[in-house]
């Protein structure tokens, strides 16, 4: 039963994920084209400051290539050279999550405003959203949200409002979240949730990796 539920969720996860990944692929390819840009503009300046006979008496080969990546490494703008150099110590955040009792949902611990609060990862909504009493609003300001017509998305009132969301070791001052009525949606869990933690959230990373076994989640910055 509990593999069935792990496969279903990676299955969801992969499908929710994969676009994310095409977005950050092209981000990954812009940068490259731009280093290569910057590289041929580099390599003329260097040509016009020192002239090509001075390059040719370095010697051949290795001493070359050498002569120039260094000149590169020290003429390049100290933010390009973090850019295109290789990040060795990538920053990672480690949650711990839990499986929901009796459906297919990862639930995750945070801190909203410095108040507990357990929230489901949810791919498929695109933005955070909480319970209206996490940012000082009362329920009966909102209208309950509710299934839509069509699809899985559900529609009702909500309030903008910004939050300190903690995430396991990591703090976002005045992140902006949604507060909803969700009564009616989470009444389908067993725990008492207080809302979702939404795409808006992972979009805030290059790379997520899901250990189902241990059950944490790793994203690197």
């Amino acid at each position: 039963m509990i593999s069935n539920r792990k496969s279903a969720l990676l299955s969801e996860l992969q499908n929710h994920l994969r676009f994310t990944c095409v977005a950050l692929t092209v981000n990954r390819i812009r940068l490259m084209l731009a280093a290569l840009a910057a590289t041929f503009l580099i390599l003329a300046a260097i040509k016009t400051m020192i002239g090509c006979e001075t390059i040719a008496s370095l010697g051949s080969g290795r001493q070359r290539l050498m002569a120039v990546a260094i000149a590169l490494a020290l003429l390049l703008p100290a933010d390009v050279r973090s850019q295109t150099a290789p990040q060795t110590h990538s920053q990672v955040l480690v949650l711990s999550f839990q499986y929901s009792s009796r459906r297919a949902s990862l639930l995750v611990q945070v801190s909203i405003n410095g108040k507990r609060a357990l929230l489901l990862l949810d791919t498929g909504s695109a933005h955070t959203i909480v319970r209206p009493e996490l940012v000082g609003v009362r329920h009966s300001q909102l209208k309950p949200a509710g299934p839509a017509q069509s699809g899985t998305a559900f529609i009702g009132d909500a309030v903008g409002a910004e939050v300190s969301l903690q995430v396991g070791s990591q703090t976002l001052k005045k992140y902006r979240v949604v507060a909803m009525d969700l009564s009616q949606i989470l009444s389908a869990y067993e725990e008492n949730l207080d809302g979702v933690l939404g795409l808006d959230f992972l979009h805030e990373f290059s790379r997520i990796e899901i250990d189902f076994h241990k059950q944490r989640i790793e994203l690197q910055h």
